[in-house]
């Protein structure tokens, strides 16, 4: 799993990952929008 990839290999505390990953979940819509804004202005 990516989770325990990231705990093992680089050392990061278990809170701070969770809270990471919350926080993009929170903001992946935007990013979506974004995506969908940036496809639009490349024609």
């Amino acid at each position: 799993m990516l989770k325990d990839y990231i705990l093992n290999e680089f050392g990061i505390d278990e809170r701070v990952l969770d809270f990471c990953l919350e926080a993009e979940k929170n903001v992946k819509h935007k990013f979506a929008e974004i995506d969908k804004i940036s496809e639009l202005n490349q024609y």
